[in-house]
């Protein structure tokens, strides 16, 4: 479920930009996320790896480093070779690689600072925290949205959980 809504999202009108070039700027988006994290939680992961507390947020972001290299491949690839990236993107489509996709790369180096926070490396707490808040400020100019209330969010999920239930009790 969403927890925000934006407008752009649902907009299939065609934008300034080529799909493909859409493409590529998410990509190097991910591309300058994926080497920051790389380089902070290689200074930092002596220190935590034997941690228990720190397991779940060691092992996420170790995993995500390690698809990374195959999940950008796949995408420049799809970029350069896919025939129906060549006309322009929509609105919704731009609005991803440019904006939603800045939503995510806060998500990892939120699961970065768990990592590291409180542990013995200030310096790398101090910067990535640092760079959630640049990261998050350039997020916040360039969305127009509005919160969805949680209670919303729960009905729908709850909604969703009663009708798969009531279904699946009358294929038996």
């Amino acid at each position: 479920m969403p927890y925000y809504y934006d407008s752009r999202i649902g907009d299939t009108s065609e934008s300034d930009v080529i799909r493909k070039e859409a493409i590529l700027h998410g990509i190097e988006l991910a591309e300058e996320r994926h080497s920051f994290v790389k380089k902070n939680y290689s200074k930092a992961k002596a220190s935590v790896e034997d941690r228990v507390d720190k397991r779940p947020f060691v092992d996420a972001i170790e995993d995500s480093l390690k698809r990374f290299p195959d999940v950008i491949k796949a995408w420049k690839r799809w970029a350069k070779t896919d025939p129906k990236v060549r006309r322009k993107a929509t609105v919704a489509e731009k609005f991803d690689s440019y904006v939603i996709s800045r939503f995510y790369d806060l998500l990892s180096l939120g699961m970065l600072y768990r990592c590291v926070k409180g542990t013995q490396n200030k310096q790398i707490e101090k910067a990535v925290l640092e760079q959630i808040k640049t990261w998050n400020e350039e997020l916040e100019s360039q969305l127009a949205y509005k919160v969805i209330p949680i209670r919303s969010l729960v009905r729908v999920q709850l909604g969703s959980a009663l009708l798969t239930a009531d279904y699946i009790g009358k294929k038996r």
